[in-house]
């Protein structure tokens, strides 16, 4: 099975009028004419989808997908969808009051943080300039 992928990243969706968000004919006839023979296609949309994580936000990135779906459909392709929020995807307008706790806990103690522990994470040795070798 040959699947093509489209990857948009930290597309930070804030309104209405966002650039992006008329691009969704073009986006799906990019992906279809770079890989006119795949049997599937797979979106992927990762990192900060909104910009300050508002349900209204989430309304227009919402179009856009369905605009991109809905091309895809009428060329008769199969097209999924997986997303994965960023920092921005996070609304803090209604913050509980463990966050800035939290936070300032932390700037006390990063310091302390041992670089060949558990928490800090290293990169694979075959991760070269120009990305992930496989």
């Amino acid at each position: 099975m040959k699947i093509g992928v489209i990857q948009l990243g930290d597309i930070h969706i804030r309104h209405a009028t966002d650039a992006v968000l008329g691009r969704g004919r073009e986006i799906a006839a990019a992906a279809l004419g770079a890989i006119p023979a795949a049997d599937a296609y797979l979106l992927g949309i990762s990192g900060d989808i909104a910009f300050s994580g508002r349900a209204e936000e989430y309304e227009l990135a919402r179009g856009l997908v369905c605009s991109i779906l809905g091309h895809f459909q009428s060329a008769g392709r199969q097209l999924f969808v997986a997303m994965t929020p960023g920092n921005h995807d996070l609304d803090f307008s209604s913050e509980p009051d463990t966050r800035p706790l939290l936070l300032a806990s932390m700037r006390d103690k990063i310091g302390s943080l041992d670089p060949d522990g558990e928490t800090v994470v290293v990169l694979p040795p075959n991760l070269d300039s120009q990305g992930l070798v496989f």
